[in-house]
């Protein structure tokens, strides 16, 4: 089969909306700004769309802030919010040490400005004070398994899937209901979209190279309730975790869609590119 990338998708803020891409310069945390910035709250920990744990509170509602990049700036949008505009190279501020599961970085705070724009919008949802941090250009924060470094994304700089096994889960979510919503990426949040194999064939991907840039395929991504969360609206529903249960539960784990991938090298990748020298693993 001819493997080649269809979509690219880094996530400036972490649970914010993506961005698609057409090329992407690898680098030594992943993609270009992929989750660099994050918010998080008045102990310095991260706030995301989901609970980091029993004590902190979810805001689906960050799904609404949209990030684009123009120029040399990253601008912030919400419903019925002025466009925050920050620098991409990051605001010089105070450092703090912040919290992303069960890790501590050194990242630096952005500003009163980005202070004010997030507790207004996000503390409509949930009550609080609200910061927006970025993360260190020279910051070192190691992936759970492998030699890769990433920014703020939860284990893993990449996360990879293929066209044809969200077409499947949405050929069997109409199975089950034929009024079902047909999903997009936006629910599975992957950075490299492939097509031209099989659904699934992302499990088996134990090695490839995308250009000058080696992956090595690592865990299934288990999935949690990003995935229900209306990314248009905030709002939560049951799929497809429900589909999803019916025949990619790992018991005692969750349900699994999706690829985890650590990366080797650096360079760009664009979309229409193959995936070359691929090694296949036994699922």
């Amino acid at each position: 089969m001819s493997v080649q990338v269809s979509q690219l998708f880094p996530y400036p803020i972490k649970s914010a909306a993506g961005i698609g891409s057409r090329a992407a310069v690898v680098a030594r945390m992943g993609m270009p700004y992929d989750r660099h910035w994050m918010v998080v709250d008045r102990r310095d920990v991260m706030v995301a769309q989901r609970r980091r744990d029993r004590d902190s509170v979810a805001i689906p509602q960050l799904c609404l802030v949209q990030p684009r990049i123009t120029g040399c700036e990253l601008v912030v949008s919400a419903p019925d919010m002025k466009p925050l505009v920050l620098p991409l190279a990051g605001l010089p501020g105070t450092e703090v040490d912040a919290e992303i599961w069960a890790d501590r970085c050194q990242a630096v705070d952005q500003g009163d400005e980005a202070t004010w724009w997030f507790t207004k919008f996000l503390g409509q949802f949930v009550p609080g004070d609200y910061r927006l941090v970025r993360m260190l250009d020279d910051g070192h924060r190691q992936s759970r398994l492998g030699e890769a470094e990433l920014a703020f994304a939860d284990d893993f700089p990449f996360l990879i899937a293929s066209e044809a096994s969200l077409a499947d889960l949405n050929r069997r979510m109409r199975d089950r209901d034929p009024a079902a919503e047909e999903l997009g990426w936006d629910r599975f949040r992957p950075n490299v979209v492939v097509t031209g194999c099989d659904a699934y064939a992302e499990d088996r991907l134990g090695s490839f190279r995308i250009g000058p840039v080696r992956f090595t395929g690592e865990s299934k991504c288990v999935r949690c309730e990003i995935t229900v969360t209306d990314q248009a609206t905030g709002e939560l529903g049951h799929e497809p975790l429900q589909t999803l249960a019916t025949y990619r539960r790992i018991p005692k784990v969750g349900s699994t869609f999706c690829r985890n991938c650590n990366h080797h090298g650096t360079g760009e990748i664009r979309v229409g590119m193959a995936l070359e020298d691929i090694e296949w693993s036994a699922v």
